[in-house]
């Protein structure tokens, strides 16, 4: 799983798990961001968002995921720190 991946969904999350349609539909029209996130849903077998006419939101799927992905990323911090 690729950390870059996570920290896209993470970002585009932010500040909670029910972030503004307008601020996901903002971040999913990046071309980069699409194909991260789109890796990253075939990777997991499931959405991470529905996607509609301007009411972007994450799928319980998605929602559940967000806080492990925010958890492993806090993880490779903490083991970066400890070896530094």
């Amino acid at each position: 799983m690729d950390a870059e991946h996570l920290r896209t969904l993470v970002a585009i999350a932010q500040p909670d798990p029910a972030p503004p349609a307008a601020h996901v539909n903002r971040a999913l029209r990046d071309p980069r961001v699409l194909r991260q996130i789109t890796a990253l849903e075939r990777e997991l077998g499931v959405l991470l968002f529905i996607r509609g006419s301007g009411r972007t939101k994450f799928t319980q799927a998605g929602a559940a995921f967000l806080p492990v992905a925010r958890e492993f990323l806090a993880s490779i911090d903490r083991g970066k720190t400890q070896a530094r």
